[in-house]
């Protein structure tokens, strides 16, 4: 059992985890992705991640200036695997999006048929009630 108050979301284990398990309920490796919340601790997260391991991540974000400073973090080589997007149009070509905040059903519609959303809240494990009564008490 992860206890995740116990783990820094500025990278390693919870980003270790989120990571694997988009890639494990994917089924494959996916070629890009598309990310909201691209520049909160997790998102920074995700994206440096995946953009390190030749995923192509393409980033929800208004801000340049924040997008700037995710792309000084990055390492020279995984640049290219990051791409500024502004609207949740931008992410039409990608079969699998990873979202923070739920999207409206409209928002939802951008996504190509069968894309798969993986919501990152859902994706950190939960302990199971047995487990959560235990840490209660």
């Amino acid at each position: 059992m992860t206890v995740l108050a116990r783990h820094n979301t500025r990278g390693g284990h919870l980003q270790q985890v989120i990571c694997n398990r988009l890639t494990f309920h994917s089924w494959r490796a996916p070629s890009q992705v598309f990310l909201t919340g691209a520049t909160s601790k997790i998102g920074k997260a995700i994206a440096l991640y995946l953009s390190a391991r030749g995923v192509k991540v393409n980033m929800l974000t208004p801000s340049a200036e924040r997008f700037a400073e995710l792309m000084e973090q990055a390492k020279p080589e995984h640049r290219q695997n990051l791409v500024h997007c502004t609207t949740v149009a931008q992410g039409s070509a990608c079969d699998q999006w990873v979202v923070g905040k739920p999207l409206s059903p409209k928002e939802q519609q951008h996504a190509p048929k069968g894309a798969m959303f993986h919501q990152v809240r859902t994706l950190l494990p939960i302990p199971s009630m047995s487990d959560a009564a235990r840490l209660l008490v």
